[in-house]
Parts: C-alpha cells; structure tokens; sequence
C-alpha cells in the first residue's frame, strides 16, 4: 500500500508540473502588423451602409463617435492585419482586436467570425478603422484570447504606412 501512495504522489507531481508548464508557457505573440487604407470613395456602397446605419442608430461594429458627418471623400478605410504566433501546445479561443481610437476616429468595422489560433501555428487577426481621411494609421490595438477558457490580452501598435 506504501508503494502505490508513493507511485500515485509521483503521478500527480507530474501531472502537475505538465499542467503548470502548459500555463506558464502558453503566449500569443505578435509578429507583425501591416496597415493598408483605401479612401472611402472607392469603398462607395460600404461607407453608404454605414451611413444609413448612423442615421438609423443601428451602428454594427464599434462606434467612437454619435454621428457620421459629410461625405465620403473625407473618409478612409484602415485594414490592420496582424500575424500572430501560438507557440504554445492550447489552441487559443475567440481571437479578437480592438483598436484604441484617436479623437476623429468614426467606428471600427465588426467581425462576425470567431477566430481560433490552433496550437504551434501562425496567423493573421484583421480589423478595419473608418477614420478622417487625413488621420495617420498609427494606433494602439488591443488582442484578447483564451487560453483553457482564460482571457489574456496584448497590446501592440500599429506603425505608420
């Protein structure tokens, strides 16, 4: 009886150690992020839709301003694509960014796709800004994942283009 008390302490000494290895070590990290923009002018039948969206207080996405002023040629669209890395053994969970906005920001664009990150792979989270059309496209932006059904976030920021 000693024995398998000694042999069932060693099991879970293991099993422990394994399980605080798997947490300690499971990271997201970013490797990259590339912005691209486009003026609202060629994106003509999005930047209507989210007119009509404004005016009818049904904004789908993250709204950072009550209204949308003028017409398109003094807006852009800003893609954020950002390449991740799992290095760890868990798939990472529910994926997502937010982007931080700058006074002049008018919404960040919704996804409507769950995004994993399998275990020991990469790849690349996207997030659209509309903004004034003379704004940089350097911002601050927020990536929450779960890991084992925990929430971590990182920050990054996105370099001008």
């Amino acid at each position: 009886m000693k024995v398998l008390s000694i042999l069932l302490a060693f099991v879970l000494l293991v099993t422990a150690s394994c399980a605080a290895y798997l947490f300690l070590t499971c990271r997201i990290s970013v490797a990259d992020v590339l912005v691209s923009s486009v003026e609202a002018v060629s994106q003509q039948t999005l930047f209507s839709s989210i007119q009509n969206q404004f005016r009818l207080d049904a904004v789908a996405g993250t709204p950072f301003t009550d209204a949308l002023e003028g017409s398109s040629e003094e807006y852009k669209f800003c893609t954020y694509a950002i390449h991740l890395s799992n290095t760890s053994f868990l798939p990472a969970t529910t994926v997502e960014a937010a982007i931080l906005p700058m006074q002049g920001d008018i919404m960040q664009l919704p996804d409507t796709v769950q995004h994993l990150l399998p275990s020991q792979s990469e790849g690349i989270l996207e997030c659209t800004l509309l903004t004034g059309i003379h704004m940089h496209t350097v911002r601050e932006i927020q990536i929450t994942y779960y890991l084992w059904g925990i929430p971590f976030t990182l920050s990054t920021r996105a370099a001008q283009s």
